[in-house]
């Protein structure tokens, strides 16, 4: 998964994807394989050092792709910055 993506701004620039925002239901989805891919995701983000942008949910796929990408890297959890919290 290392790769690194030309940016639009300049020709031959690569640049690093620094963080993700992920977004999933609080659900355990109607198959076990989506628990499954949820936890993998986490487990890839972490492996890459690609930061987690999420709403700080912990049930369901969400909180799969965020415990297990935490577990992975041994990281603090994040959530959206107060700014976004605000805004309705």
């Amino acid at each position: 998964m290392k790769q690194d993506h030309t940016s639009p701004y300049g020709e031959g620039e690569a640049r690093r994807l620094k963080s993700v925002c992920v977004y999933c239901g609080t659900g355990e989805g109607g198959d076990p394989a989506y628990m499954a891919a949820a936890e993998e995701l986490g487990r890839m983000l972490a492996a890459e050092g690609i930061g987690l942008v999420y709403g700080g949910g912990s049930l369901g796929l969400m909180g799969a792709v965020a415990r297990s990408a935490l577990d992975a890297a041994d990281m603090s959890p994040a959530s959206f910055p107060p700014s976004w919290r605000s805004a309705r």
